[in-house]
């Protein structure tokens, strides 16, 4: 029955949980941020910001691959919308996007490593740079992957995606 619903499911949530944790993470980048006087919001605040990113991520990939299971074993309602976006997304687009994020992660990680090795690996006062460009690294890598799942979700069991407008036994015509 879940498989009727992911937007609800899956899709929302994940999207929300996603906006809130870059909000907080973008948010506490420059400096901690103080709501009133005994409540400061800092460091501690941004790792749950972190955290809550990548769930959302994960969620939202999760309902990505609920849609294009139910998409592929016609549990759907023949959404035009979806076709368009599955047109439109392809597994490459999703490796040049994971690339590109993960690229800039190991950028960011890289220049405050060399920083930190160039003062004598004494304290680390980056904790923030560290936590912000690793959870693009992170992200990076779970786009990555998701999109290989993405794509062998989308050839199961002979179908292909984008493939949806032609009726079953037209696809095994095509297929000869």
């Amino acid at each position: 029955m879940l498989l009727y619903a992911p937007n609800w499911l899956f899709i929302l949530p994940g999207g929300l949980l996603m906006a809130l944790g870059l909000f907080l993470t973008c948010w506490l980048l420059p400096h901690p941020r103080r709501l009133s006087p005994r409540v400061v919001l800092d460091v501690h605040t941004m790792i749950f910001g972190v955290i809550f990113t990548l769930m959302g991520a994960q969620i939202l990939a999760t309902g990505a691959f609920a849609k294009v299971f139910s998409y592929a074993e016609r549990f759907d309602r023949n959404t035009v919308s979806l076709k368009r976006l599955l047109k439109r997304v392809t597994f490459e687009s999703g490796l040049l996007l994971g690339g590109v994020l993960f690229l800039l992660g190991v950028a960011g990680c890289a220049y405050i490593t060399w920083q930190w090795a160039a003062s004598g690996f004494g304290p680390l006062h980056q904790v923030r740079e560290v936590l912000f460009w690793s959870m693009w690294l992170f992200l990076g890598v779970q786009i990555i992957f998701s999109s290989f799942f993405l794509s062998m979700l989308g050839i199961s069991r002979g179908t292909y995606i984008g493939d949806y407008d032609l009726a079953p036994r037209d696809r095994k015509a095509a297929d000869k």
